[in-house]
């Protein structure tokens, strides 16, 4: 018997053709959004010292608003990490949205230590009906003095006090709308737990792909600026006003639509989410629900773009598998599918390796391939948990626990 030869059956070719066509459309189109952040990643360092040029006299006065819940433990050093920002102008409106805790008590006590520079605000424990976080920031804003608008959350860590000027200097084309920076969980919540943080990775790079060629659609609460004038010209959060979210996809979305969206990858412009260990899994599950309802509403083709890639992706290796069965024990053929898919494996290690390093993610090797054909699986999970609990997810009911509260 031979077992390499060259001279195979018409259903073989047939099912090399398909195996590699596949492929090449995972390769193709299925990374797009990896290649397009690590494209971005290559112009960072530039592009940060580009941003750090700016001068003092270009650069927009800021209200950063701040969401904060049950935030005693960690707001005072919150506080201290954006006052100390290296800045011109800008003020810090603190929002607390019925702490139970000490944090109304702690930042009025900062502020007698801050003066001016620290203003405090609360949402009305009376307020039903609408979101209760989107009134927190609303409210913020109305009070705010400047020009541009920087919202996060007493939840994250800045860990660079450059971090408000990275985010702010590109308001100095007049062009720009919004910035979209990025947050992360530190790699010690993923320990153990790497396909969650694969999971999470490509999240955030389908939205920062589609931001970093002008297709904005999603950013992140943790860390978003606007000018003041975009969200009173989209009405608030008008369009997102049945919802628990849309304060971080839908109201951009809607900025996106008419103005410029600048993405802002410098690693000095991140915030790290800070979250203890055993309260990791439920804050990571709340925020994979909440991206997962709020995509039904967002005008994109990112989501329809990666079904069909992970159909292609599972067709590829049904293909694959159906060579190496029907062909056996013929090696001609085996290896040119083994090439295929080593190929296309390699090529999905080096582009997420790359992205991951950038957005602070685990380093993973062969974990990847596995990951891109078990994530399909892992959504469908998600979703098929989610339809009994959808109505928190609008405002009409008691509302979504807020993710912020951890």
């Amino acid at each position: 018997m031979n077992y390499f030869d060259v001279n195979i059956s018409v259903l073989l070719i047939v099912l090399l053709g398909c195996t590699a066509l596949f492929a090449i459309i995972c390769a193709v189109f299925g990374l797009m959004p990896l290649r397009r952040v690590a494209r971005k990643g290559a112009q960072m360092e530039k592009a940060g010292e580009e941003l750090l040029q700016v001068t003092d006299e270009k650069l927009p006065s800021v209200s950063v608003v701040v969401y904060a819940r049950n935030a005693e433990e960690r707001i005072d050093e919150f506080i201290k990490s954006v006052l100390k920002q290296d800045y011109p102008d800008f003020e810090v409106i603190i929002v607390n949205d019925a702490s139970t805790d000490m944090t109304r008590e702690r930042v009025e006590t900062m502020q007698r230590e801050c003066g001016d520079k620290l203003k405090y605000t609360f949402v009305p424990e009376s307020a039903r009906n609408i979101s209760r976080k989107k009134m927190a920031f609303a409210l913020g804003i109305k009070g705010a003095r400047g020009e541009v608008i920087v919202t996060t959350l007493a939840g994250g860590c800045i860990e660079s006090d450059r971090w408000l000027r990275l985010m702010c200097a590109p308001f100095a084309d007049e062009d720009v709308e919004m910035t979209l920076g990025y947050a992360y969980y530190p790699n010690k919540l993923f320990k153990g737990k790497h396909l969650r943080s694969f999971d999470t990775t490509l999240i955030a790079s389908q939205w920062i792909g589609a931001a970093a060629v002008g297709k904005a659609f999603r950013g992140t609460e943790y860390n978003m600026a606007f000018r003041r004038h975009c969200f009173f010209d989209s009405k608030g959060y008008a369009s997102s006003i049945s919802l628990q979210g849309g304060h971080d996809d839908m109201f951009v979305c809607d900025v996106a639509r008419s103005g410029h969206v600048k993405m802002v990858l410098d690693t000095d412009a991140r915030v790290a989410i800070d979250c203890k260990p055993e309260n990791f899994h439920r804050m990571w599950k709340d925020d994979k629900e909440h991206r997962t309802f709020m995509s039904r509403f967002l005008n994109t083709g990112a989501f329809r773009q990666q079904g069909f890639c992970s159909l292609c992706l599972w067709l590829c290796l049904a293909c694959a598998v159906a060579t190496i069965a029907y062909a056996s024990p013929n090696f001609f053929p085996i290896s040119i599918v083994m090439v295929i898919l080593l190929a296309l494996w390699g090529y999905q290690i080096t582009l997420y390796r790359k992205v991951s390093g950038l957005l602070g993610a685990v380093r993973l090797w062969w974990g990847v391939p596995f990951g891109f054909v078990l994530r399909p699986l892992m959504t469908a999970r998600g979703r098929a948990r989610m339809r009994g609990t959808q109505d928190r997810h609008y405002t009409w009911t008691t509302g979504m626990k807020s993710r912020s509260e951890i």
